[in-house]
């Protein structure tokens, strides 16, 4: 099958314009700043991209790089596949997995990389392709660097497809370079689309503008709407969106625990290690507190191994696993971080530490919405006090951000398996 150059010139317009309103958000700069302090190989790469975006013959070559260096295994190398999912992470492959073992035929997601035939082809690009992003390029390099890999990607993509297009693609992350192409991708071939909700979201994320959106709360469905405002898009009206939490268990009330504890702390992506010395002090001076384990984010690449030393203070190397805290911790402590409402509606207490992290905040605002109270050392000393804030007005107000209070996962596992049935892959 040919390669349509007009679809895809259409879909990295699409692609530039989606990355481009995301990542100039204010709320994506300090996300920005610290990345580039915090891992040494970016600072390197966007050098590399002010140095070559200037010319034609730079352009070209950072797209080359790009498709040798950046894809992964998201691809099925030719293969003709009537449901296309690409995983960027864990999160997103669990995410994934929640909605695929409700379609009626096994369906598996991507886990090959693209062929050395298939990124050479992939280097034959057209004129338009180079002059757009000369053109309509961000002028940030950060950004500039995105738009080079959605580009990169794109074009992967299609050569993926050049025997057979899929009838339905499917991602869990509407902001990453790769997925945002591939959605993009999807509108410009007129293919049907299915997105995933895989974490806590806000209103800057990208307006829905799927088929069908699967996602957790109807908390998630008023932020993608005022994500639309935002954009002007009224496309997230064509979306058909259905609730489906993150677990299939059903949700559990909290209860106090019985001292002495085994505290939890998940850091999130930009931990404040300024002030976790003096946290982990705090709290194991306490003689309520048994021990405290620090959980690092999946992508933390920071050395917590000078906390491990501490009496009392283990660093997990698997990061934060809900059932590991509820079978073994009796209170979590989190900053800005999604999987609080995981750890709430798993019964474990669960708090937020103010000065935990470097981002904004209360980013997702689980605060201002009074489903997270803010951490206070005293309440270790009186239990029952601090898990009186989650009463039967707490649970109320939870409903908005977990669908599994008010309705069994189960009945929402149906209405989702029936909305794919409607699909008619085959």
């Amino acid at each position: 099958m040919l390669i349509d150059y007009t679809n895809r010139l259409n879909a990295l317009e699409d692609t530039l314009s989606t990355l481009a309103d995301f990542h100039s958000q204010p709320s994506m700069h300090l996300l920005q700043e610290q990345l580039i302090q915090k891992r040494r190989a970016l600072g390197v790469m966007l050098r590399l991209v002010s140095a070559l975006r200037k010319t034609r013959i730079g352009v070209i070559a950072l797209i080359w790089m790009a498709i040798w260096i950046y894809p992964k295994a998201w691809f099925s190398r030719g293969k003709p596949k009537q449901v296309y999912i690409v995983s960027l992470t864990e999160n997103n492959k669990s995410a994934l997995q929640r909605v695929t073992v409700l379609f009626e035929e096994r369906i598996a997601i991507n886990c090959l990389c693209a062929t050395l035939l298939q990124r050479l082809r992939s280097m034959c690009m057209k004129r338009r392709e180079v002059d757009l992003l000369l053109k309509s390029g961000s002028k940030e390099d950060f950004l500039f660097l995105h738009q080079i890999a959605g580009v990169a990607c794109a074009i992967l993509f299609t050569e993926d497809w050049r025997q057979s297009r899929p009838q339905l693609v499917m991602a869990a992350n509407d902001h990453s370079p790769a997925t945002v192409s591939l959605f993009a991708l999807a509108r410009a071939y007129q293919l049907r689309s299915c997105y995933v909700q895989h974490g806590s979201v806000t209103e800057s994320f990208p307006p829905l503008r799927y088929d069908l959106s699967v996602l957790y709360n109807e908390r998630s469905i008023a932020l993608y709407s005022a994500s639309a405002n935002r954009c002007r898009l009224p496309e997230m009206e064509r979306s058909k969106i259905f609730l489906l939490p993150p677990q299939s268990a059903p949700f559990c009330k909290i209860a106090p625990p019985s001292s002495p504890f085994t505290v939890y702390i998940a850091l999130s992506f930009f931990p404040n290690l300024t002030v976790l010395d003096s946290m982990l002090a705090d709290l194991v001076s306490q003689p309520q507190v048994s021990s405290v384990t620090l959980c690092p984010h999946p992508r933390c690449q920071l050395n917590l191994a000078q906390f491990a030393n501490r009496d009392g203070v283990d660093v997990s190397p698997k990061g934060l696993r809900v059932k590991d805290v509820v079978n073994q911790g009796d209170v979590c402590i989190v900053s800005n971080s999604g999987v609080a409402l995981e750890l709430l509606r798993a019964g474990c207490p669960t708090f937020f530490w103010d000065q935990g992290d470097l981002s904004t905040r209360d980013y997702y605002g689980f605060v201002a919405e009074k489903i997270l109270p803010v951490f206070d050392m005293e309440w270790l000393a009186d239990p029952k006090s601090a898990v009186a804030f989650f009463d039967v007005n707490w649970v109320s107000r939870m409903a908005s951000f977990d669908s599994a209070v008010e309705t069994d996962p189960t009945v929402l596992e149906l209405n989702l398996r029936q909305a794919l049935a409607e699909f008619e892959i085959g």
